[in-house]
């Protein structure tokens, strides 16, 4: 993530507003009136980051500051304060959408196979295209989370930071409906179906973000050895002896997840975790990212607000048009209210 919040303040007269006015704007509205309902925890987050950028720290990776959350790897900029660090995974049960989720699989699986099916008629043009800013997001491509996995982890993405691809409806429409039904639309980040190719794996990483919870949704998953599932039922906080067994899974924390097709796994992804898979099938899940359920609808609004500001002004430093840029504000009305601690981050930013 580029400074913006520092080089926010040259984009003043040319954008109508540096980075903060933009924020605030989308935010609070016009805020003419004090509210009875502001969002301190908004304020305070937005605080921190400014700090971060301010004293060039903002890309450092720290170990979360609430008690509750020990454990956690953060950044600034996805370090939302008072939140529950909750467990590092959670059981289908604990979400009254999951039964009707895991339900849709064979659909969802369908929806993907007719892609890939069109995909290969067309000489694979299609699956095999760039798929990120320049394109429309959506093939099999290695562009997620900045390439940093190589090859060997690729996906079909249909939200790219909280926007649809442009195909996503098209091809993948009781996907997207489904989905939209629950709120569960990526939040401000990811759905894709992703791919691990056979005797891969992800490194022990942290997404850096404590607001969002992700969820894996089986649709291909590679069957198992039985001695590996035996051991791993008794040891299943032991995700390494899941590994040696020369299966494929997932580990949150030290905990082992085992994926099935058409089961839920969910986890809070600023938690260490890293996957692998050491058969000789490719493993597809739905991967979807959803906010945390400590957050107000409010809150959630906003976060989202921030993460498309952050695009826009990175569009606007790379001479990049956004075609949403004029309708933007309007996408995230909000109560007015007038939060004195946003608008000293404005303030400052416009020295």
């Amino acid at each position: 993530m580029r400074c913006l919040a520092r080089r926010a303040r040259s984009f003043g007269a040319a954008a109508g507003g540096g980075f903060w006015e933009v924020l605030h704007q989308r935010v609070y509205g016009a805020a003419v009136a004090p509210s009875p309902a502001p969002l301190p925890r908004f304020a305070q987050f937005c605080e921190r980051y400014r700090a971060a950028e301010d004293a060039g720290t903002g890309e450092s990776i720290y170990n979360a500051r609430e008690p509750a959350a020990r454990g956690q790897r953060l950044k600034a900029a996805g370090d939302y304060p008072g939140l529950e660090g909750h467990s590092p995974t959670h059981g289908p049960a604990s979400f009254a959408w999951a039964t009707e989720v895991e339900a849709a699989t064979p659909a969802l699986r369908e929806e993907l196979s007719a892609f890939i099916a069109l995909g290969e008629g067309a000489g694979r043009a299609m699956l095999e295209h760039d798929g990120g800013d320049d394109g429309d997001g959506v093939g099999w491509s290695a562009d997620f989370f900045s390439g940093s996995y190589g090859d060997s982890f690729n996906g079909v993405a249909l939200v790219r930071r909280g926007r649809p691809t442009a195909a996503a409806g098209a091809h993948f429409p009781r996907t997207m409906a489904l989905l939209g039904r629950h709120g569960l639309g990526g939040a401000n980040r990811l759905v894709f179906f992703a791919r691990q190719r056979p005797h891969s794996g992800i490194p022990p990483h942290s997404d850096c973000k404590n607001y969002l919870y992700t969820a894996h949704l089986g649709i291909h998953v590679p069957a198992a050895d039985a001695d590996a599932d035996a051991d791993a039922d008794a040891d299943a906080t032991n995700g390494q002896a899941l590994e040696a067994e020369g299966s494929c899974g997932m580990c949150v924390a030290g905990r082992a997840v085992r994926w099935e097709e058409g089961r839920l796994s969910v986890f809070q992804n600023a938690y260490s975790h890293h996957t692998w898979n050491r058969t000789d099938r490719d493993r597809v899940v739905l991967y979807f990212d959803f906010w945390h359920p400590d957050l107000s609808a409010e809150e959630q609004r906003a976060l989202a607000a921030f993460t498309e500001t952050q695009r826009e002004f990175e569009e606007r430093e790379d001479g990049v048009g956004s075609s949403s840029s004029s309708s933007s504000a309007q996408r995230f009305e909000m109560p007015q209210v007038d939060d004195p601690r946003l608008q000293e981050l404005i303030r400052r930013s416009s020295r």
